[in-house]
């Protein structure tokens, strides 16, 4: 599952300001600058996801998620059953 950003509170005057404080701290490197800034959490990114990989976390929650559908999809028949037992248990 990719991380997103919600850029959804960030407004134009807002990323216009980040630009110019961008090219006073920056200057005509700031270009470069966000080269770097870029290709820095593209290596981190790729290292999480080779980290996943290696490590078999995605296959372990894929299992967690398979067995609690299971147990999701069986809780009907436990009840019915339940039940089953508590009207023997009535009768008698």
């Amino acid at each position: 599952m990719p991380f997103v950003l919600p850029l959804a509170f960030i407004s134009g005057t807002e990323i216009l300001l980040a630009i110019a404080i961008g090219l006073l701290l920056f200057g005509g490197k700031l270009p470069g600058v966000l080269k770097d800034v870029g290709r820095f959490f593209f290596k981190a990114k790729r290292s999480l996801e080779d980290l996943r990989q290696e490590s078999g976390v995605d296959e372990a929650i894929r299992d967690i998620q398979r067995e609690s559908e299971d147990i999701r999809t069986n809780i009907p028949d436990w009840r019915e059953a339940s039940e089953a037992v508590l009207e023997s248990d009535e009768e008698e």
